[in-house]
């Protein structure tokens, strides 16, 4: 290697290593930030490029300790690079939704209730819509459900609690089953039985409402 090339490699290297160990950033334009993350997106692409491009703006030099960029938002974890000569990669880690509550939060599978900003992304979960001294109890009692409508091929879409003290549960199919909280766990066996006995004559498929409020009796609905 001559004089001059060496002198050049050292130039080089000089404004590599320059640019990646900067703390401060001169991105101006939302399109020199690089969102990514290893799910299909719920955030929406150009909000979160939006709140990374503000914060740059205030003259943060360090966004890893500025946990607040992504506050009310489906982000919950990031960490980023400066790609050489200006380009900033992003790559963000979403809460993953497991029921939306009555007050449109929503709990996550890693058990947190965060409040995120409107999606334009479809979040096909729960609905539980219940005061929060019930919202546990209701979460318990809607994977006892699932576990039956399972058999049925079919999926809780919402279950209610009723100031009559009834819980209203509605599956992905329209169906309605109502019950009452005092004697759930009992109401819940005859669910199991009536499905156990008409599993193998196809009427299952044409449930539209159960009602268990009866004592030892169940109504049932057919379309």
């Amino acid at each position: 290697m001559n004089k001059l090339n060496y002198i050049l490699l050292i130039l080089i290297l000089n404004m590599v290593l320059g640019c990646s160990k900067a703390d401060g950033f001169d991105i101006k334009h939302s399109k020199d930030i690089n969102i990514f993350s290893k799910h299909a997106f719920i955030s929406d692409y150009v909000q979160v490029n939006q709140r990374v491009l503000d914060f740059i703006e205030l003259g943060l030099l360090d966004l890893n300790s500025n946990s607040e960029i992504f506050t009310n938002t489906w982000v919950h974890s990031f960490h980023y690079k400066k790609r050489w000569p200006n380009v900033l990669d992003v790559e963000i880690e979403e809460h993953q939704p497991f029921a939306r509550l009555s007050n449109s939060n929503y709990l996550t599978h890693s058990g947190h209730i965060i409040f995120p900003e409107k999606t334009d992304t479809t979040i096909n979960v729960l609905y539980i819509d219940a005061p929060d001294d019930e919202t546990l109890e209701l979460l318990y009692l809607s994977r006892d459900l699932q576990s039956l409508f399972n058999k049925l091929k079919r999926k809780l879409k919402k279950i209610e609690s009723q100031n009559n003290g009834l819980i209203e549960v509605t599956d992905d199919e329209g169906a309605t089953f109502v019950f009452s909280k005092k004697n759930f766990r009992v109401q819940l066996e005859r669910l199991e039985d009536f499905i156990s006995f008409e599993l193998s004559s196809g009427k299952l498929n044409h449930i539209r409402s159960i009602d268990f409020r009866y004592n030892n009796a169940i109504a049932v609905n057919f379309s």
